[in-house]
């Protein structure tokens, strides 16, 4: 099994000759055109070839942009969590992107989509109404692998306890170590003192969060992943106060202490990572 980095939680899975991409966005100036890509990505969906499966998770543009699906072969099998009311399925259906066949697995059942290749689902965080309504986080069993994609939904309590029950072995977990908020960037009535000070202490609370959902759940390797954007344009100087680390590295420190750093992974766009031959590409 194969794991090649994009950008942002964008990631393609391969096993088998059967390939998987992650929350489709690789076009930039999304959300009004204010967010782009950083690390600048290194690819372009029309020279990635055909994909078997597409997982988006949510909504957000930049986890499920048109731009970028428009591209996207139709006879691919999308995944997405069944749910009421389902953002994602109407989504796909308001702008006529016909694909093949949409699966929706159900949260905590899972669905057996071929031969050797079983998806399941962990839902969001309850006590965060906007992330429960909208986002799902992923567990891939694959041949003998078994990857956890969280994206963006900080693994809460429930949900873990249900991920080392069900999957007590984890080759690679895919795991949130920041954030997308306005706050602070976005609100008049901080300083500019107070903005910086609560981006400081919102970064250093999530890759605290990160380092201990690591320790939790032990995989084998770990990517810091969902959150590498800039703002640009009129808005560029929001990125002062934006409460995220300019690329994954920022939890090298923190998982060093830890005592983990041999299972931290951090791929540049483009790159690979065998998990059986554990070699780069």
């Amino acid at each position: 099994m194969r794991i090649t980095n994009l950008g942002g939680a964008t990631a393609i899975l391969e096993h088998r000759g059967k390939r998987m991409l992650f929350d489709p966005w690789l076009d930039d100036g999304i959300f009004h055109g204010s967010w782009f890509h950083w690390p600048p990505v290194q690819a372009q969906i029309g020279d990635l070839g055909r994909f078997d499966y597409i997982y988006i998770s949510h909504i957000h543009e930049d986890h499920c942009s048109a731009g970028t699906i428009r591209h996207i072969n139709r006879d691919a099998e999308i995944i997405i969590m069944d749910r009421q009311p389902n953002f994602v399925a109407n989504f796909l259906r308001s702008h006529d992107f016909n694909f093949a066949k949409v699966h929706l697995v159900p949260p905590r059942k899972g669905l057996q989509l071929a031969d050797g290749l079983f998806v399941d689902m962990i839902e969001a965080d309850p006590t965060n109404e906007m992330a429960s309504l909208i986002d799902s986080s992923i567990v891939i069993r694959w041949g003998d692998h078994v990857v956890f994609n969280a994206n963006d939904c900080q693994p809460h309590e429930d949900g873990l306890r249900y991920l080392q029950a069900t999957y007590p072995r984890i080759d690679l977990a895919l795991l949130p170590y920041s954030g997308g908020s306005g706050y602070p960037s976005c609100y008049v009535n901080l300083t500019d003192a107070e903005k910086a000070a609560e981006r400081e202490r919102i970064l250093k609370q999530r890759i605290a969060g990160f380092v201990a959902n690591v320790k939790r759940i032990e995989p084998a390797f770990v990517m810091a992943f969902a959150d590498q954007y800039v703002v640009g344009g009129s808005r560029a100087h929001l990125n002062r106060y934006v409460s995220h680390g300019a690329a994954p590295d920022v939890v090298r420190p923190q998982m060093a202490e830890a005592g983990l750093q041999d299972r931290l992974l951090l791929l540049n766009s483009g790159q690979s990572f065998d998990l059986a031959s554990q070699s780069f590409r």
